[in-house]
């Protein structure tokens, strides 16, 4: 008989080798993986609703079980209304202020796209609603876009304060103001493109908007983290329009550089096309001319049958005339091509020092980009011998005013032109 001890070791090496063969052959546990965003599938007090009690609690229904922490996380509502209680049962969030909500107040309601389920799924977009403890509801709203340069356009907070009489506008997108987010009046996201609206906006009031980069998430301003970027003017709904009063923000750090973009006409190069154009088309047409090309301007596919098309006494005519015009054109260019086939250079110059910041190589149309905030002066020449160079004779031409460029902006509709005469001007050089 075997040994206890034996009997016993056996009995466990026969259950480890079941349980690996086990999981040899199960299935993988848990199906396909969840990468559907959840939903809000019900929500009270419903978007609009007026005369809610102080005592009456939020509540919100998901399409499926939530990260808890990230939904209270998440769940903004403004103005402020102190300590929140939350509660949960199954996928239903119930929330309450500790203190009740005021009076004849309207509170707008952010569900921020960072509210996610088990699996991290964030919302798809974010839940903006509002409700009234009085009898009226602000109607007005806004609509725009958040512009960056470095930094995300999505799942941006923005934030809709009183405008503080401290302030004198323009504002300064990059302006050192900081004020609390628990002040707003109402709250926002912008969507992955940048776009947003903030609806139940009071009306013919004077209202500061503000994106926020919020870099730790946790919808305050943190110094030496976080950046604001403010609307220029103070916004106002007027009585007057239901549409929304349109807005650009931009959440740009005060260093980031900017782009230029617009156009330098040469008067006496319009239409210009390179004699090498011209040759081209010749040649093509001569190839028809001559049987080498069918009428499409296409080579006879080796070994294609059928007879060749053949082209009447008018239609050689028509070609013969053809050639001689676009000779006489080539002929024309060519004298051109010393004025007009060269370059014309674009040059960023600090107004100040006169230095060089950036330069484009164009053909009229141009972009200039990675220019550092600044008051620039432009000047273009057509670079008659490409060498990059401006020399003696090429001619040259200032944009008539300097540009300022502001972090993270384009300054469009830099259109100008070069001198209309073979000369050149000098001032400024």
């Amino acid at each position: 008989m075997m040994p206890l001890l034996g009997r016993r070791i056996a009995a466990l090496a026969l259950l480890l080798a079941g349980v690996a063969a086990c999981a040899q052959i199960a299935p993988p546990g848990g199906g396909p993986e969840d990468r559907d965003a959840p939903r809000v599938v019900a929500q009270a007090p419903d978007s609009g609703a007026r005369r809610v009690a102080a005592e009456q609690p939020l509540r919100l229904v998901f399409s499926e079980p939530m990260n808890r922490s990230a939904v209270q996380d998440w769940l903004l509502i403004a103005p402020w209304p102190g300590k929140l209680e939350f509660t949960w049962r199954e996928d239903t969030l119930t929330c309450r202020p500790a203190q009740g909500w005021e009076a004849r107040t309207t509170y707008a309601v952010l569900l921020g796209v960072g509210a996610s389920d088990q699996r991290g799924n964030g919302l798809q977009a974010p839940l903006v609603f509002a409700f009234a403890t009085g009898d009226s509801l602000a109607d007005g709203s806004l609509a725009g876009e958040v512009h960056t340069a470095s930094l995300p356009r999505g799942g941006v907070p923005l934030f809709l304060f009183p405008w503080p009489d401290t302030l004198t506008p323009p504002l300064a997108a990059e302006a050192s103001v900081r004020p609390e987010p628990r002040e707003a009046l109402r709250l926002a996201q912008t969507r992955e493109d940048g776009q947003f609206s903030i609806p139940f906006v009071p009306r013919d009031t004077r209202l500061l908007l503000a994106a926020l980069h919020d870099r730790n998430g946790n919808r305050a301003f943190d110094a030496g983290e976080d950046l604001w970027g403010f609307a220029a003017e103070p916004l106002i709904c007027p009585d007057t329009s239901r549409a929304p009063v349109p807005v650009d923000l931009y959440l740009v750090y005060a260093d980031e550089p900017g782009w230029i973009r617009g156009e330098v006409d040469d008067p006496l190069c319009r239409g210009y096309r390179p004699p090498r154009a011209y040759r081209a088309e010749i040649d093509t047409l001569q190839g028809i001319l001559e049987g080498r090309l069918d009428p499409s301007g296409f080579a006879p596919v080796e070994g294609e049958s059928g007879a060749t098309v053949g082209l009447t006494v008018g239609e050689r005519e028509s070609l013969q005339v053809r050639i001689a015009e676009l000779s006489e054109r080539g002929e024309t260019a060519a004298a051109e091509s010393l004025r007009c086939d060269g370059p014309i250079w674009v040059r960023v110059q600090a107004a100040e020092a006169d230095t060089l910041v950036a330069e484009s190589r164009t053909r009229g149309s141009f972009e200039i980009s990675a220019v550092p905030p600044g008051i620039y002066r432009l000047r273009a020449f057509r670079d008659a011998n490409g060498n990059g160079v401006r020399d003696a004779g090429e001619r040259s031409a200032p944009f008539p005013f300097p540009l300022e460029v502001r972090p993270g902006r384009e300054v469009g509709g830099a259109d100008w032109s070069l001198p209309g005469a073979d000369s050149s001007i000098v001032e400024g050089d």
